[in-house]
């Protein structure tokens, strides 16, 4: 798990390979080895080792929102959906998991349902600089301009608290037409 953490991903994955031969039924391996998959661009091989952990831990949420963020990728999105629901069910503190609830919605055109979850997620984590733009960009998608002067200001005062990660700020803003 160091090496994982440590972003040295190529040799945690070495080492998970040898633990996975000779712990094949070990649920928190097959967890931390599929969203390792994940992580390195392999969402096929994700979802077959994070299936094998929910099925052995079905009460770990974080498997199940792993495992949704893979079928997502693969655009296996009603699998997707059922895996952030079980997730939801068994943790529902996380904003992580209702925003991705929200983003499958996005990816199917329910934007109405989209822009509700992301703004649940939202007032979960109010500092999320990813879960503000979900709901400035579908706001936007949906001409829904009530308030979106909050959130520009809201976008401010996380790029000046340096909380604006992983997205370009300015990149969310459009003009309406």
């Amino acid at each position: 798990l160091k090496l994982h953490q440590a972003g040295r991903l190529t040799e945690a994955a070495t080492l998970y390979e040898k633990l996975h031969r000779a712990q094949p039924k070990n649920a928190q391996l097959l967890h931390v080895f599929g969203t390792l998959r994940l992580q390195t661009g392999r969402p096929h091989d994700a979802v077959a080792l994070l299936d094998q952990s929910v099925k052995l831990d079905p009460a770990n949420a974080w498997a199940y929102s792993n495992r949704g963020v893979a079928l997502k990728q693969l655009r296996r999105l009603d699998e997707a959906l059922a895996c952030f629901e079980n997730a939801n069910r068994i943790n529902s503190e996380s904003a992580m998991v209702v925003s991705n609830i929200g983003a499958v919605a996005e990816l199917r055109g329910q934007y109405r349902e989209a822009l509700n979850r992301y703004k649940q997620a939202r007032e979960m984590m109010p500092d999320s600089s990813s879960i503000l733009a979900r709901v400035l960009h579908v706001s936007q998608h949906q001409c829904e301009w009530d308030g979106i002067d909050q959130l520009f200001k809201e976008t401010i005062r996380l790029v000046r608290e340096g909380k604006f990660e992983g997205v370009n700020p300015f990149s969310l803003i459009t003009v309406p037409g």
